[in-house]
């Protein structure tokens, strides 16, 4: 169950100027208090394609399954799931399936408003982990994070406003 000191800390994560980095890290480090896994990625919107790419990793495995097919949003299971409104939890991958170290994914989408901000992808070793009736926690989850990331776009487009701006005023790429 997602508690009161989960969203405390998204708060707090909220308040701070954060470079991106810093930001996603601890993301990771709250997530690794409410849930556990072994690999996690997140996977954000780019906003000039609109295509997901990773933004931060945490463990030896890069989350994802089905890598070589491509969907509107990216490749993968990401780029599928990147069309849901649900998270998607698959308690049991078949050894066929999957021989990345993990056996048992959970991937959330995460959506402010009508806006995709990214995926978030986690992956643990041992099959049957996760299960399908932390999906309400998951989504609760994937809201309060598409606000974080939501966040950080808009101070990343912020500051890229203010060096071009800073450009012009400096003269900079002025005919010679």
């Amino acid at each position: 169950m997602i508690g009161f000191e989960f969203l405390q800390k998204i708060g707090e994560i909220l308040q701070k100027s954060l470079s991106t980095e810093e930001t996603y890290s601890a993301v990771f480090d709250i997530l690794d208090d409410v849930l556990e896994f072994d690999s996690a990625t997140l996977f954000v919107v780019k906003a000039d394609t609109g295509v997901l790419e990773v933004a931060e990793r945490r463990g030896s495995q890069l989350v994802d399954l089905v890598p070589d097919v491509a969907f509107a949003r990216g490749e993968g299971l990401s780029g599928w799931v990147a069309s849901q409104r649900e998270p998607v939890v698959l308690p049991t991958l078949g050894d066929g399936i999957n021989n990345r170290g993990f056996q048992s994914l959970i991937s959330i989408p995460l959506w402010s408003g009508d806006r995709l901000e990214g995926v978030l992808n986690l992956g643990h070793r041992d099959s049957g982990f996760f299960s399908i009736e932390a999906k309400s926690d998951l989504k609760r989850i994937g809201t309060h994070l598409s606000l974080i990331v939501d966040q950080d776009a808009a101070r990343v487009a912020r500051v890229d406003r203010r060096v071009g701006l800073d450009d012009v005023r400096d003269g900079v790429g002025r005919p010679a």
